[in-house]
């Protein structure tokens, strides 16, 4: 059993690189790289950079500084795209000047990093390319490992109340198929503790449609059991239900609201909303 919690909470980081720049811009970027989720380092020289590079399995994301001691952008460039591992790598030039072209380095570059640019798109194009094989089978089974935790939870044969803590965890920032299942772990198990996460995936609209209603029904299933919220998510809640989503998640968000020992007003209020009046 424990194995299966710690499986279901391996998280499976994005990489990130640095290279060159100084020690100060080059520990702010990874600090920028980790807010995006990734995990990331930085190397001084482009010589540093290139061979700690060549020992990972796989790196996401390269930003490479204009100006390196030991070689040019150029070079650096080149001989990461030399390597058949680094050909889906997105690779991105820190530059000093926002008129630096990045036809200069033909077309072996995703992108140029003007002075003060926000790494948000370059982590974003990243992330759209596909993980290798090992962090794919990684992620693979955690969300087995969560699915089969839902599954003796609702077998009532099994306690797995020390592992809503660990599923709780996985909540920010892991695919659909580990956090679906987690929530439904929740909606039985889960406690005041766990709402402001669940809250968070019900409230983001980038979240699949799927997912909200998963964290609206595990929503319902603590409120069942603890009957209060705080007044700030209970606000965020009816945002929710009122108004900021597709009726299927105002529906479910709604239902948790129900299980609230709330007002006669307010429940009025969120039924009127529901049916658009």
């Amino acid at each position: 059993m424990a194995a299966l919690a710690a499986a279901a909470g391996r998280e499976v980081l994005r990489i990130g690189a640095i290279i060159g720049g100084d020690e100060a811009d080059g520990r702010a970027l990874a600090v920028q790289l980790g807010e995006h989720g990734y995990q990331a380092s930085w190397w001084p020289t482009g010589g540093r950079g290139l061979v700690s590079l060549r020992s990972l399995p796989g790196v996401d994301l390269v930003v490479v500084n204009e100006k390196l001691s030991d070689m040019t952008a150029r070079v650096a460039v080149s001989e990461l795209r030399a390597e058949p591992r680094f050909a889906r790598t997105q690779i991105f030039v820190k530059v000093t000047s926002s008129d630096t072209d990045a036809a200069a380095f033909g077309d072996k570059v995703n992108g140029i990093l003007a002075p003060g640019a926000d790494l948000a798109a370059a982590t974003e194009a990243a992330a759209n390319e596909p993980m290798n094989r090992d962090r794919l089978d990684a992620l693979d089974l955690a969300g087995r490992a969560a699915h089969t935790l839902f599954q003796l939870t609702i077998g009532g044969k099994t306690d797995v109340a020390f592992a809503t803590e660990t599923l709780a965890s996985t909540l920010g920032n892991r695919p659909d198929e580990v956090v679906a299942p987690a929530l439904g772990v929740l909606q039985f198990m889960g406690g005041p503790a766990h709402v402001e996460r669940v809250a968070a995936v019900l409230t983001n609209a980038e979240r699949s449609e799927l997912v909200r209603e998963h964290a609206a029904q595990a929503l319902a299933g603590i409120f069942t059991r603890s009957g209060t919220v705080d007044a700030g998510v209970l606000k965020l809640l009816q945002d929710v239900a009122q108004k900021d989503a597709s009726f299927p998640v105002r529906a479910a968000t709604a239902g948790a609201l129900g299980r609230l020992n709330l007002t006669k007003d307010v429940r009025i209020e969120l039924m009127r909303s529901l049916q658009g009046r």
